[in-house]
């Protein structure tokens, strides 16, 4: 199976539960290790210095805001803390959001520039795993994506049909998600034909099956009002946001 979308690189974690299930999606890590942190009474010297894969070979400060501009694929809400996930060049980031009152107004593929800086994150339910990681402190569009112009020019939607009765709202919904990005993105005359032709709405008829001993499923796309089926791709949950042929 070959990559369709720009981003098929993405990978994600979704929760931030503990060292033993906790990656660090950001790869962030400490100068040195930050004694204090983990041992908040032992007296030894706080690190106030960190690195950070989004300014490599850079010295960040503890409390500094930073400024960058990446590409916008999605604001996680299911785990302990929202994670504004972000794109620049190759590198995957996830920031800790905490402007929760703020709701993000953003599609996948718009353009942003993010202020940001490194604090200690403490894991909720295992506040003595601390570590250093990106926050947002704000962010601004600057220029929309392919999906955020084709909302504005019409309202298309999708419906997921599950043959699997199981999948919850949450899977449903990060499918449904990779197939608006798919529709907006693909170069297929067939397809541009068909977004473009005013049938907004498109069924997502989503089944399971085995590849390579991992669990994966089909996504088959067809038109809401004759039915028309116009492409057949796959989804991995391991890689979302993200559609395979």
């Amino acid at each position: 199976m070959k990559f369709i979308i720009p981003v098929c690189c993405l990978f994600f974690l979704f929760s931030c539960t503990g060292p033993s299930s906790q990656t660090n999606n950001s790869a962030v890590t400490a100068v040195q290790k930050d004694s204090a942190a983990a041992m908040p009474d032992s007296g030894k010297h706080v690190t106030t210095t960190y690195t950070s894969k989004l300014r490599k070979g850079e010295t960040l400060l503890k409390g500094k805001t930073y400024l960058d501009t990446l590409q916008f694929i999605d604001l996680n809400t299911y785990g302990d803390d929202y994670l504004l996930i972000a794109v620049k060049g190759k590198d995957t980031f996830s920031f800790v959001y905490n402007n929760v009152d703020k709701p993000i107004k953003l599609d996948c593929g718009d353009q942003i520039s993010i202020q940001w800086n490194m604090d200690i994150y403490e894991p909720a339910g295992d506040p003595e795993y601390k570590y250093p990681r990106e926050f947002i402190a704000s962010h601004t569009l600057l220029k929309p994506g392919k999906l955020a112009l084709l909302r504005q020019q019409q309202t298309l939607k999708t419906s997921i049909v599950c043959e699997d009765n199981e999948m919850t709202d949450e899977s449903k919904d990060q499918i449904d998600r990779a197939a608006l990005y798919y529709l907006a993105n693909s170069t297929e005359t067939a397809i541009r034909d068909i977004v473009g032709s005013g049938k907004k709405n498109i069924i997502c008829t989503v089944g399971k099956r085995e590849s390579n001993e991992q669990e994966v499923f089909t996504v088959t796309l067809a038109t809401a009002d004759d039915q028309q089926i116009f492409k057949r791709l796959f989804f991995n949950f391991e890689k979302p946001y993200t559609l395979y042929e």
